[in-house]
């Protein structure tokens, strides 16, 4: 009889302190992403701004400490090919993918971020001069969070 009391008691404190830290945005995540890029080449006669569609997915691991979040996740974006000089013939775009640490502040639905991470850009298409096949980059970011629903946010 004492241990089954014991147990009982022992889960239900267990239970408690897992619902007293967790925030909404704990746990694994999945997402998409679309939205505009827009790039221009230094060292380029007439180079100029020219925006182009992008478009990725994003998975990911929160977890709560304290009043903080620590994430992990691995993203990929993908920068369609289009005209970004005033020579038609050079047109060109970027795939992207890395890995992040994310650092968040949850406080009811709304959580701000910062992240800090790898990633590698992989060109496509026709280049100016500099011909570049790929670059290694350090990858940072802003952002906001609102959670929407139990599995669903913005």
């Amino acid at each position: 009889m004492k241990k089954s009391t014991m147990t009982i008691a022992l889960a239900a404190v267990l239970l408690s302190m897992t619902a007293a830290q967790a925030s909404e945005f704990d746990g694994m995540y999945i997402g998409g992403k679309i939205g505009v890029n827009r790039s221009d080449i230094s060292g380029v006669a007439n180079a100029a701004g020219k925006n182009a569609e992008t478009f990725g997915f994003e998975e990911g691991y929160n977890w709560d400490l304290d009043s903080f979040l620590v994430g992990g996740s691995f993203f990929a974006d993908f920068n369609q090919k289009t005209t970004h000089t005033a020579v038609p013939d050079l047109h060109y775009g970027s795939n992207t993918i890395g890995l992040d640490l994310k650092l968040g502040l949850p406080s009811a639905n709304w959580m701000p971020y910062a992240k800090l991470g790898w990633a590698r850009v992989m060109g496509l298409g026709v280049f100016p001069a500099s011909q570049f096949k790929y670059t290694n980059d350090l990858h940072l970011g802003l952002g906001v969070e609102y959670k929407l629903a139990p599995n669903w946010s913005v």
